[in-house]
């Protein structure tokens, strides 16, 4: 049971207690785990034996960074399947940083790359004491160095959150590097403002009665697609967010490779003011804006954004924050 992370101490003790019958506490088994881990790695710490790791598997790349008092506060590093795939595929980069940390309270941020068949794969891990401009600089310059030690080209591409620090790192180390914003976090930001600054009722509406997918592709994809990430499964926002994804996103969220999925059929836009496309409520909005996302085209996406325009002129004060969106596309 020690091997499962999920685990706390306090759960084996409970476990152990209510199947076996054995009176065993929390210190019980902690005690026993130091045991373990003394067997294992010696006098090494759990840092010292991941350190001592990846110096002793070979063709692991790694960097370490120290603070003032000599602690390490950063860790980079990459594997050779990492460095291998990287080389075929450098062209597009997407970073984020994991809220769940370890023991000593650091993130786990990870970069992940994109193959010419739409799966992805990990480019490098690093484990951060603070999430500053700073230590998102470093992590880049890291990432740099590895591609020139390697001979491996610049990313094209790098998706980001929005996270300003990451983003501001992003353009000093690749200042070439086109930088763009993760649909996901874009829809879910929307999810989360027209919830928060709709001028009238929700009631009924998705933001809160439920999450019914958008089409009925979209209903045959989530009901096979499982979320990788606990965060997006318990996120309302997020599970909302996700139905708002095409079914290829969807699956790529999960980080499958996606069949070929026809696209939906192009739905005829009706610009006669007398008549509606989209329901004058927070789901037709969301609606709206899921057809502006996945415009086909430049002149597509002129078309739709006006259309949003035209009938949601009541919100589109209170719905500014849409228009800084427009500039990823």
């Amino acid at each position: 049971m020690s091997e499962n992370p999920k685990l706390s101490a306090a759960d084996i003790a409970n476990q152990i207690s209510q199947t076996e019958g054995i009176h065993i506490n929390r210190r019980d088994v902690i005690n026993e785990q130091a045991k373990v881990n003394q067997a294992r790695f010696g006098p090494r710490s759990a840092t010292q034996q991941f350190l001592h790791e990846l110096e002793i598997t070979e063709g692991v790349y790694y960097r370490i960074s120290r603070g003032p008092q000599g602690r390490i506060d950063r860790i980079f590093w990459t594997y050779p399947w990492c460095i291998d795939l990287l080389r075929r595929f450098p062209g597009l980069l997407s970073m984020d940083s994991t809220y769940k940390v370890n023991r000593f309270n650091m993130p786990l941020f990870q970069a992940t790359g994109i193959t010419c068949l739409g799966s992805s794969f990990n480019a490098f891990f690093c484990l951060i004491s603070d999430e500053t401009e700073a230590s998102h600089t470093w992590i880049l310059q890291q990432y740099k160095d590895l591609l020139r030690a390697y001979d491996i080209d610049d990313p094209y591409i790098i998706i980001t959150d929005f996270d300003r620090g990451l983003k501001n790192a992003a353009k000093d180390v690749f200042p070439i590097t086109q930088q763009q914003i993760c649909v996901w976090h874009i829809m879910k930001n929307v999810v989360h403002n027209i919830k928060k600054k709709w001028r009238g009722p929700l009631e009924g509406s998705r933001l809160i009665e439920g999450l019914a997918p958008l089409r009925s592709m979209s209903r045959e994809a989530n009901s096979t697609t499982q979320l990788g990430s606990d965060d997006i499964r318990q996120d309302v926002e997020g599970r909302l967010a996700t139905t708002l994804l095409r079914p290829a996103d969807q699956i790529a969220l999960n980080g499958e490779v996606p069949d070929q999925i026809d696209p939906p059929a192009a739905l005829e836009i009706v610009r006669d003011p007398d008549i509606r496309k989209f329901k004058a409520d927070p789901d037709g909005i969301l609606s709206a804006w899921e057809e502006v996302v996945y415009a086909d085209t430049e002149e597509d996406f002129n078309y739709k954004w006006a259309t949003l325009e035209q009938e949601f002129q009541d919100q589109l004060g209170k719905l500014t924050f849409l228009l800084p969106y427009l500039s990823f596309y």
